[in-house]
C-alpha cells in the first residue's frame, strides 16, 4: 500500500476534474453540508453487458470507507462508512463530515465490509476498523510504511484506495473532489526479460503468494517495472505492449466474467468487449494492446474475474507480424552447468552488452524472439518451438539459453550469431552471462 499511497499523492497534482468517469459530481447548492461521491460500477451480469466507467474499482459493486485527516476531526480520529455502492445506487452522499479545511481525505473501496476483519501485524492482532481509526500521524505512517502487506493479502486484490490532498468542505453545499483510485493487491507479476513471450499461469502466481490452489479468481494483479525491463532489453522502444490472456488447458473451458487493464494512475486502457460472461475454449486466446507505462508510474494492473480452465497471461512487445520458429540445439557441452534448461531467446546484439552497461540509446531492437526448450530423449538435443518478429526471421541473431542451477537462474550467451535456418542441431559456443 505504501507504493500505491505515494503514487496517489504524486498523481493528485496531475488529475483534472474527473466527472462521470471517476469520482465526483458537479457541486450543487443544498441546505446541508455534504460530500457527494459517485462510483459508476458495472451492471450485473445478464443485464445487458454494460461496462464500467473506466476507473480501477471492483466493477460489480462494493463498499466505500472514508477517513478524514486533520481539520475539525483531528482530535477524534475515526472512519465513516461502510457505504454500499451498487449499479443502481452508485452515489454516496455523506453528511457526517463537518465543514472546514482538512489535510487529506482517504478513501477505501472494497468488495465487502472489511472494518471488522482481523489482520495480524508483527504478532499483534487488530481489525481494519482499528487501523482506520488510528491518530492521523500513525495512520499516515501505516499506509506509507512497510507493515501494510498483511492488509493487502486480506483485501485479496479486490480493493482500491484514493487520497484527496487538502480538501476544503464548504458549509451548506454539496461538495465533490477529483480523486484517483488505484488498486491494492498482493498479487504482482515479477517481470524478468526471459518471461516475455511465454505464458505465465495464474495458478502459479496465486500459489507462490499465498498457497491458493486455483479454482476461480476475482481481483487485481499488478505488473510492476515493465517500462524499466523494456528499456533494458529494447532501448528506444516506442511501441505498445500486448497482453494475451489465454486458456492454457487442453481440455477444459474457462469462463471470464470481467477483464480490464489499467495504468498506474487507475485509468482503464483496454478491456475485453464482452458481453459477459465470455466462454473461452481450451487453447483460446484474447489479446489486448496497452501503452508502455512511463518511468514515474512504472506499473500496470489488470482486473480479472475468471473460473475454470488454466488462465494465463503472455506479455510481448507489439512489433507487428510474428511467425513460429522451430529448431534444435546441441547443448551437451554445457549440460553440467544447468539442472534444468528451459528457454532460448534471440537477440540482434551481443548479449554481453546488456550486462556490461554499455548498451546505447538508438539500438532500436534487442530481444526479437524466444522459444521453450525441451530435452529430446531420443537424440540428446534440446528442441525449441517459439515466436520471432517476422522482420528478423532471416537475420543473424545471438542466442541466450536460460535455465536453473541449484534453484538460481543461469544464462549462457552464444559467442557468434546465426540465422534461424542454421539452428538445426546447432552446437553454439557460449559464455556465461549469469
Amino acid at each position: 500500500m505504501r507504493k500505491v499511497f505515494v503514487a496517489l499523492t504524486a498523481a493528485f497534482a496531475l488529475v483534472a476534474f474527473l466527472s462521470a468517469c471517476g469520482m465526483g459530481l458537479e457541486p450543487a447548492k443544498s441546505d446541508a453540508t455534504s460530500v457527494s461521491l459517485s462510483l459508476t460500477v458495472m451492471s450485473p451480469l445478464g443485464s445487458g453487458g454494460s461496462t464500467d466507467a473506466g476507473r480501477a474499482i471492483i466493477p460489480d459493486g462494493g463498499y466505500l470507507y472514508v477517513r478524514m485527516l486533520g481539520g475539525p476531526t483531528a482530535d477524534t480520529p475515526s472512519f465513516l462508512g461502510p457505504y454500499q455502492v451498487t449499479a443502481t445506487s452508485s452515489t454516496v452522499s455523506i453528511t457526517d463530515i463537518p465543514a472546514g479545511q482538512y489535510d487529506g481525505m482517504f478513501l477505501l473501496y472494497a468488495d465487502r465490509e472489511v472494518h471488522d476483519e482481523e489482520v495480524t501485524i508483527e504478532g499483534v492482532a487488530t481489525t481494519l476498523g482499528q487501523i482506520f481509526s488510528l491518530p492521523d500521524t500513525d495512520f499516515r505512517a501505516f499506509v506509507e510504511g512497510d507493515d501494510e502487506y498483511e492488509v493487502d493479502v486480506l483485501l485479496a486484490g479486490r480493493a482500491s484506495i484514493g487520497m484527496v490532498e487538502s480538501p476544503r468542505v464548504v458549509e451548506g453545499v454539496e461538495n465533490s473532489f477529483p480523486v484517483t483510485m488505484i488498486p491494492v493487491t498482493p498479487y504482482r507479476i515479477p517481470i524478468a526479460f526471459e518471461m516475455f513471450g511465454n505464458p505465465l499461469l495464474l495458478e502459479d502466481l496465486l500459489f507462490e503468494y499465498d498457497g491458493t490452489v486455483y479454482d476461480s479468481f476475482k481481483g487485481f494483479v499488478g505488473i510492476p517495472a515493465l517500462q524499466m525491463i523494456i528499456s533494458s532489453i529494447n532501448p528506444g522502444y516506442t511501441g505498445d505492449v500486448t497482453l494475451t490472456f489465454s486458456n492454457e488447458s487442453e481440455t477444459d473451458t474457462m469462463t471470464v466474467n470481467s477483464l480490464s487493464v489499467y495504468d498506474a494512475e487507475g485509468v482503464r486502457t483496454a478491456a475485453a468487449p464482452g458481453p459477459y460472461p465470455v466462454t473461452m475454449t481450451a487453447g483460446q486466446k484474447y489479446a489486448l494492446t496497452v501503452p508502455v507505462p512511463d518511468s514515474v508510474f512504472d506499473e500496470i494492473f489488470f482486473y480479472l474475474d475468471v473460473s475454470g480452465g488454466d488462465p494465463a497471461i503472455t506479455i510481448a512487445l507489439d512489433e507487428g507480424g510474428t511467425e513460429t520458429i522451430t529448431g534444435s540445439l546441441d547443448l551437451a557441452n554445457y549440460a553440467n552447468n544447468f539442472d534444468e534448461i528451459t528457454l532460448v531467446m534471440f537477440c540482434t546484439e551481443d548479449p554481453t552488452i546488456l550486462f556490461s552497461d554499455t548498451l546505447e540509446e538508438g539500438n532500436s531492437q534487442y530481444l526479437v524472439g524466444w522459444g521453450r526448450l525441451t530435452a529430446n530423449a531420443t537424440n540428446g538435443y534440446h528442441d525449441f518451438t517459439g515466436t520471432i518478429y517476422s522482420e528478423y526471421a532471416g537475420s543473424d541473431l545471438y542466442l541466450i539459453v536460460v535455465g536453473e542451477k541449484y534453484g538460481q537462474m543461469v544464462l549462457y550467451a552464444s559467442t557468434a550469431h546465426f540465422t534461424v535456418s542454421q539452428m538445426i542441431e546447432l552446437a553454439p559456443a557460449m559464455n556465461p552471462l549469469l
